[in-house]
């Protein structure tokens, strides 16, 4: 038994009761003496939205934490090349597209109730866009206040050894969105109904950004399959033969033409002992793909 100096406090002890009583009192006596800590008010709040690349039309949204927790969370791991969590979703480093901080004098809630900033969102706002999404936005950008997309480096951090992970090179879409803006704005006045059109477009773009290999390649081949009829012709390989190209644009459209191959691969072959060799470095280069969409919108 170890005896402390404290032990005075039991010197009138006689029963189980004095000994409860006894303890009661000190600890009574030592919250007593103890300060009470409030945690400080912040006085700026930081909202960040993290895009991904394996879902970019979802992007995920924190409101209202403070400059510590936005390092410890957001930028210590960004650096380091852990993943990120958020919301409970665990965000891999090489799935990271983008990471936007934003930053306000006021919590979300008190900006909210101004009738100046409902306004601005009820305006900004669609039928697709999440409010946090426009909170976030709405408040000062300042994103390059704390990365420096050159270096990789967190300002205001110290100097940590830094994990090198290798990211997808993907950060622009395989179709061009100035094209599928071109073939959108025909809609209207078009005879063809552009609508599986612009959703092919969309969910290959979606899917290459993601690298999945076999989606890709069936995306792809829908795509040569629907626009024949916009070009005069009754499919993809009378498009490749019989439509007027030039000497470069045909050759491209040869190597869509022999793409086909590679997605009857990726939709037909059957499970065997040996491994799939097809990759996703296979896909045609966009410019292939481009080049016969730009012309499918010109002819709408």
């Amino acid at each position: 038994m170890e005896l402390a100096p404290d032990i005075w406090r039991f010197r009138d002890v006689q029963s189980v009761e004095d000994v409860i009583k006894a303890r009661e009192e000190w600890i009574s006596e030592a919250q007593a003496a103890a300060p009470h800590f409030r945690s400080p008010k912040p006085t700026v709040y930081f909202h960040v939205r993290v895009s991904r690349r394996s879902n970019p039309q979802k992007d995920i949204v924190r409101l209202d934490i403070s400059e510590d927790e936005l390092k410890s969370r957001f930028l210590v791991p960004r650096k380091e090349g852990r993943p990120v969590v958020v919301g409970g979703t665990v965000i891999p480093i090489d799935d990271l597209a983008k990471l936007s901080i934003s930053r306000s004098e006021q919590p979300t809630g008190d900006l909210l109730s101004q009738p100046a900033i409902r306004a601005k969102i009820v305006e900004s706002r669609t039928f697709a866009t999440p409010e946090d999404w426009l909170i976030a936005d709405l408040c000062d950008d300042v994103t390059d206040e704390f990365i420096v997309e050159e270096s990789g480096k967190v300002t205001g951090l110290p100097e940590v050894p830094v994990k090198v992970v290798a990211t997808p090179s993907r950060i622009v879409p395989y179709i061009d969105e100035r094209i599928a803006e071109a073939i959108e704005a025909k809609a209207a006045t078009s005879t063809f109904d552009v609508g599986k059109l612009l959703a092919l477009i969309r969910e290959l773009n979606a899917n290459y950004l993601g690298e999945r290999t076999y989606a890709a390649h069936a995306l792809l081949r829908a795509i040569l399959d629907h626009i024949p009829p916009l070009l005069g012709q009754p499919n993809f390989v009378a498009v490749v033969n019989n439509y007027q190209w030039t000497r470069t644009d045909k050759g491209y459209l040869q190597r869509l033409l022999n793409c086909k191959m590679q997605a009857d691969d990726a939709l037909h072959r059957q499970i065997s002992a040996r491994p799939c060799v097809l990759r996703f470095a296979d896909l045609p280069a966009s410019v292939c793909l481009n080049k016969l969409l730009q012309e499918c919108a010109d002819k709408l």
